[in-house]
Parts: structure tokens; sequence; C-alpha cells
């Protein structure tokens, strides 16, 4: 029988198509938030059929993406293996400089964990940085790796060009404030390219010394909330900024598994490539087809990792990059980002 669904354009136009598919139920809406305005995610289909959804964080109910910037000795001798000890990817933030004094140290750093764009001296933005600080170390790292980094992180959390528009040209997100923002709502989508960060402070400039509870109450509060939160880290019980112990680290660790809830501990790449699809699939209007199958698609943004997207097949099948996927035992398959679009064919 003909049924009647309505189709939102990506300005919010309505328009009526009449499309033959199965035996009619309700449609329905439900909101999106984004930082700038609220828009109204499309009825999806207008059948008892369940439509495809990809959960947020990769199906946990928070993330975490822990940084560690500017190649302090401990980050290779104590940071990195104990990482690889509780299987927790994290991202590095080395000046250039130093990844070129010591190529073989950050390589074997770069095969299991996501080592990125700092800038060669570690030069904050302004009007009169040399644009090499951020082109040329994006070389290096490409050649010293056999890949391109997928982010940025401004140095001293500086945000501003030349590094702003580079990054927008180049990377899937770049890490902006630090301090003590908010961490990224699941319903509220960030500014990509100056992406919130909670830094451990210095010590000097906490004298009440909760600096550590902050970033404890910052790890919690995140989790409870079902967000995202990037940790920014300096040194490690050695000099240096922000100087904290081994310990704290490791409290901090403590404090992500004490939660009553699932955490995502991945790359900064990882985490915003997922985010970045979740967002745009949920938020696009679905395409008809004569055939009964709806597409999907995405924008494809420079930077995108292989991280493998989840998706929940609904009542239904999904055809991604020319193959129709096989489900998992709970109905999920893996999109590639990459790929920028899938299609479903209702049951």
């Amino acid at each position: 029988m003909a049924v009647t669904a309505l189709i939102l354009g990506a300005c919010g136009d309505a328009a009526e198509v009449t499309i033959e598919v199965a035996a009619p139920s309700s449609t329905s809406t439900s909101a999106t938030t984004t930082s700038s305005s609220t828009t109204t995610t499309p009825p999806i289909i207008a059948t008892d059929a369940t439509a495809p959804t990809i959960p947020a964080w990769n199906g946990h109910d928070a993330a975490i993406t822990w940084t560690f910037d500017d190649a302090f000795p401990s980050h290779q001798a104590r940071v990195v293996p104990y990482l690889d000890e509780l299987g927790r990817p994290a991202t590095f933030y080395p000046a250039c400089s130093d990844v070129a004094r010591d190529p073989d140290g950050w390589g074997a750093v770069a095969a299991r964990h996501e080592v990125a764009n700092h800038t060669m001296t570690h030069q904050v933005a302004g009007p009169d940085t040399d644009p090499a600080e951020v082109t040329a170390c994006h070389d290096l790292l490409t050649d010293t790796f056999g890949a391109e980094p997928a982010t940025f992180a401004y140095p001293s959390g500086v945000v501003g060009d030349p590094f702003l528009q580079y990054s927008r040209a180049t990377y899937v997100t770049a890490r902006g404030t630090w301090g003590f923002p908010s961490h990224v709502e699941a319903g509220r989508t960030p500014d990509w390219y100056a992406l919130p960060a909670h830094s451990v402070i210095p010590a000097d400039e906490d004298p009440a010394g909760t600096r550590i509870d902050d970033t404890v109450t910052a790890i919690e509060t995140a989790i409870a909330a079902g967000g995202w939160l990037t940790i920014v880290i300096h040194a490690i019980d050695e000099p240096g900024f922000a100087r904290m112990s081994f310990a704290d680290l490791e409290r901090m660790m403590a404090a992500a598994d004490a939660a009553d809830a699932t955490v995502w501990h991945a790359t900064l790449a990882d985490v915003a490539t997922h985010d970045r699809v979740r967002r745009n699939v949920d938020r696009v209007s679905p395409v008809p087809a004569d055939d009964g199958s709806w597409t999907w698609t995405w924008s494809v943004v420079s930077g995108m990792t292989d991280v493998g997207v989840r998706l929940h097949t609904g009542t239904g099948t999904i055809v991604h990059d020319g193959a129709r996927l096989v489900p998992d035992a709970e109905g999920f398959v893996e999109l590639a980002p990459r790929v920028g679009a899938f299609t479903w064919i209702p049951d």
C-alpha cells in the first residue's frame, strides 16, 4: 500500500513523499541539540520496522581520551607500558623536534597509540607564527610513521591561525581549550577544532591541593552524564609543567573503573571519528529508493580513522561499501567511516 512519510531537509523544510512500504504505523521525531542551535531529526521510517541506529561512544556509557603532551621522559618509560597493561590506547602530543631526535622510540609508541601534531617546537598560535610549525610537523610524522596524523593539539591551548585553518582542512579534530571546561555531551555537538579538554593544573596554581581531586571529579561527572572527557597530562614524577605523581595517574585511572558504567578508552582521533559519523547520520535525512530501501550518507572529513562505527541494524539488512553486512549476535555491524554511506533494506 502507499504510505506517506515526512522527510525533512537539512534546512528543516518539510516535503511529503509517497512510497511503497509495508503496513504503516505512526512516525515520531526526536530533538538533537547542537552547540549553536536545536535541529529536528527527521522521521526515519513510516512502517512498523525499527530503523538502524548508531549508539553513542561505540556502545559504551561514556568515553575518556587520555592525552600526554610535550614528550616527557616518563611518557615512554612508564606511561606507555602502563597503558598497554591496561589495554587503553592514548594520544601523545610530542613536539616534532622531539620525534626527530627519537624516531624509533616514538615509532614504537605510534604502533600502539596515537602520536599526533603539536607543532615542530611547541609554538603558540599567533599572527607572527610560521605556518611551517604545523605543516612541517605533519610531514615529519607522516614520513616517520608511514601514515598521516589525524589530530592536532594547540600548544598552551591557544586556538588561532595558522593552526586553526590548517586543522580544519587536515584533521578530524583539534584539541583546544584547557582548564576546566565541561566534557562533550552526547547530545551536543562540540566545536571540533577547539575541542574542550580538562588539564591537570600546575601544582603552584593549586594552593588548596585539590587539583587531582578536581580531575577525579571531572572523570566521575563525565561518566555519570554519559559524556566524553579528554584529559591533558604533562610531567609525571619529573621536573616540568603541571607535574604530578604516577600515583595520581593511577588514581585517575581507578576513578574511571569505579563507576557503575562502561567506559570507552580510546584515542582522540577514534572517538572524534566515531562521534562525527554518529552525529552526522543522526541529523541527515535518509533517501528512499523505489525498491523500499533507504540510504544514509555522512560527511567524510580529513583525518578520519578506520575505527569501526557500530550500527544496530534494526529490523533490516545493511548494505555498505557494496556488501551486505552480517550482524553479530547483538544485531550490530561495523561501518567504515571513510566510505560515507550505508543502505538499509527493511525486512
